[in-house]
């Protein structure tokens, strides 16, 4: 193209046939955004691509030419939101099932019996949402009745879609590269949203 300069020629991928080109850079946003609001187990690389199309209001099949470019970004992206989840769940507290235990001294067991005999109001509070919602519906229910959600972050849209974790717990749940200013500077930032249902990890699965 006349008058652009090395740089965006660059980013610019050419389409067979002399179609207009296209921009490696948005392609790529759109991807991320396409797999942060689908379900990584059942959507198709195919079904990717024609997300990818309508996200951009692209013809459909325009991306055809360009199936190796973007199976390279989703399977990219697909790792990074696979090892960001895997992260998430080991940080995330969970109860400790087998193994020894240690014995607890007299002291330790009269302290800890002290400690039931008188929760604090967090644990109250956080006990009676469990107890609330433990039996509100089913993780099936869930996924065919909840709506993905909008999250703003400053002057940025993210999607948060519903999503089940590999420990049980329903969620909204959203992942995307987002640029903001600061100062006189865009800065690129991995932005992450996940909204846990209390009590959904009891719930049954239909």
């Amino acid at each position: 193209m006349a008058g652009a300069s090395s740089d965006d020629a660059a980013d610019r991928l050419p389409d067979a046939g002399g179609a207009p080109a296209v921009d490696r850079a948005k392609i790529e946003e759109a991807v991320c955004t396409v797999l942060s609001t689908t379900c990584l187990e059942t959507t198709s690389l195919r079904e990717v691509r024609a997300l990818t199309e309508k996200h951009l209001e692209m013809q459909p099949g325009h991306l055809d030419e360009h199936k190796d470019l973007v199976k390279e970004i989703a399977t990219e992206e697909i790792r990074r939101i696979q090892s960001a989840n895997a992260s998430l769940e080991e940080s995330t507290p969970s109860k400790a099932t087998g193994g020894s235990r240690k014995r607890a001294s007299p002291a330790d067991a009269k302290s800890k019996k002290k400690e039931k005999a008188e929760p604090s109001d967090k644990k109250q509070k956080t006990g009676a949402a469990t107890i609330r919602q433990s039996g509100m519906m089913t993780k099936k229910e869930f996924m065919d009745k909840a709506t993905t959600m909008t999250v703003c972050m400053g002057d940025k849209k993210m999607l948060a879609a519903p999503k089940i974790f590999s420990t049980g717990s329903c969620s909204f749940y959203a992942t995307q590269k987002l640029t903001f200013k600061v100062g006189d500077k865009e800065v690129s930032c991995q932005c992450q949203v996940q909204c846990v249902v209390i009590g959904s990890k009891e719930w049954p699965e239909k």
